[in-house]
């Protein structure tokens, strides 16, 4: 059976000590879930970048956690870059990987609270970086972390409720 509610939901709802049934087809009773099921699906997801960006939106975390998002996130939105030719970070810099940080952190926030988004202008003021440059490496960056978190939302629907049916 293909669960139709979106399973950040879910989780979230099981942190905050709600409950939640599972519809069983053809059954008059519905199985409950536990937290040790949400736990289980959380820690066994292959992704850890994936697993970080689900638990994060799911709980809406703030202060380290998403700074530790943030980290995991370096290598594959560096990657992500390379791939889509965006210059004007030189990686060999300590200086733009540290602005890369910063980048990233901002996406990362935007990501987990919209309601937060600062003003583009500002943020690549911080980063001592033009506007247009900021832009075109925060899509980037933001893009990289929407992917993970939609990988996320499948792996943990098919470790939650063990369907193959994704997303």
């Amino acid at each position: 059976m293909s669960h139709e509610r979106d399973p950040l939901e879910l989780l979230a709802r099981m942190l905050v000590g709600g409950g939640y049934k599972v519809p069983v087809e053809g059954r008059g009773t519905v199985v409950p879930l536990t937290g040790a099921d949400v736990a289980g699906a959380l820690a066994y997801m292959d992704d850890k970048l994936a697993q970080r960006a689900a638990k994060a939106v799911a709980i809406r975390a703030d202060g380290q956690e998403l700074a530790a998002l943030a980290l995991l996130a370096f290598d594959p939105v560096q990657r992500a870059l390379e791939q889509s030719r965006v210059t004007g970070l030189d990686m060999s810099s300590a200086a733009d990987r540290h602005r890369l940080r910063l980048i990233i952190h901002a996406a990362v926030v935007e990501m987990v609270w919209p309601e937060r988004k600062q003003a583009t202008a500002v943020l690549a003021r911080q980063v001592k970086m033009r506007g247009a440059t900021y832009v075109r490496i925060h899509t980037v960056a933001l893009r990289a972390l929407e992917e993970a978190l939609h990988d996320g939302r499948v792996e943990f629907r098919k470790r939650l409720f063990g369907d193959l049916g994704g997303g």
